[in-house]
């Protein structure tokens, strides 16, 4: 099966934005940068990752891995701190 994952970090500084995105593609993603014009998180910087896996649970444990790698380079999720409910 197909899935997508959009994996979101704190908001950055423009240094920051820059090696993220560096990282995001080093992952095999691409960094996604949403900036709302009102709300609590106005500048929303994501990962977004495509991958073919048999399982939602293999899925979930791609998705965790990719996780790990952004915090690895300071990019904690919103996966890491909790703010996803796992299913």
């Amino acid at each position: 099966m197909l899935y997508e994952f959009h994996l979101t970090t704190r908001p950055l500084s423009e240094a920051e934005t820059h090696h993220f995105a560096r990282c995001c593609a080093k992952l095999g993603g691409k960094a996604v940068l949403i900036a709302l014009p009102h709300g609590a998180h106005t500048r929303q910087p994501m990962l977004s990752f495509v991958c073919r896996e048999p399982t939602w649970a293999a899925a979930r444990q791609r998705m965790a891995r990719l996780a790990n790698a952004l915090a690895a380079q300071g990019f904690a999720t919103a996966l890491d701190a909790g703010w996803i409910e796992a299913a």
